[in-house]
């Protein structure tokens, strides 16, 4: 079983490098394991067409069965698919990213981002840690997670988070997307000093009932 996680841990890896070419050197030292038993997995995942091999030197990228996964309809892909022109505009209004997220076992698997800034550069990861903790989009999935919390109860009925941190002087915004027959989504984002939070927020309210909308009417499509 340690091994199956290490398979996994080195297509993630390679992934998440946007396109950047990964070593066997680079990817054992990251997962642990020693430089053959790697050089051997990413050969597997060759054969298998979920990593392409560059050449010796240069290492590897990934391979055209990464894509081919996404593109087969599921309740995940969908709801990646409805979110994207929604979240793309919001996030071009705030300047900031927007990511979308859904629950995983005890974390948050985001699942769509954008950024209207193109120099942007996405998270290092997939997962996140689903604690009470988390800016925007934790405190609705866990509030939809756990429906017989009393004191959720009143997020539940709003189904977006709203509020000022002084710290990262930003409004700190998010909604939550429910959608019968799919998993309990949720969006979140930052506001910077300049944007308009009210504005914000209603281009988010607006965001989620479009995908909604999308999902319930256009099931196939998506």
């Amino acid at each position: 079983m340690k091994s199956l996680h290490k398979i996994f841990d080195i297509l993630e890896y390679v992934v998440l490098r946007d396109g950047g070419k990964i070593t066997p050197s680079e990817a054992a030292e990251f997962t642990g394991l020693n430089l053959a038993t790697c050089t051997r997995i990413m050969g597997e995942l060759v054969a298998r067409g979920y990593l392409d091999k560059v050449s010796r030197r240069e290492g590897y990228i990934p391979g055209p069965m990464c894509a081919a996964l996404a593109m087969r309809r599921n309740s995940y892909t969908r709801l990646a698919r409805a979110a994207k022109e929604p979240l793309r505009e919001l996030s071009e209004f705030v300047g900031m990213p927007v990511n979308l997220s859904v629950v995983s076992g005890k974390r948050r698997i985001m699942i769509a981002c954008c950024c209207g800034d193109p120099g942007w550069k996405p998270w290092d990861r997939f997962g996140f840690s689903l604690d009470a903790g988390g800016m925007a989009t934790n405190p609705l999935l866990l509030a939809f997670g756990n429906e017989r919390s009393v004191e959720s109860g009143e997020l539940r009925k709003k189904g977006y988070v709203n509020f000022y941190d002084e710290a990262a002087k930003l409004w700190i915004q998010g909604y939550a997307v429910r959608i019968p027959g799919y998993p309990v989504a949720a969006f979140g984002y930052g506001v910077p000093a300049g944007v308009d939070p009210e504005q914000a927020l209603t281009l988010a309210a607006e965001a989620a009932r479009k995908m909604e909308e999308t999902l319930a009417s256009h099931y196939q499509a998506y």
